[in-house]
């Protein structure tokens, strides 16, 4: 996971990896 400014990029990209 890169360094993400808001969490909710960090849940977004974990979502789109976890599909």
């Amino acid at each position: 996971i890169e360094r993400s400014v808001n969490p909710s990029e960090v849940v977004i990209k974990r979502r789109f990896v976890n599909i």
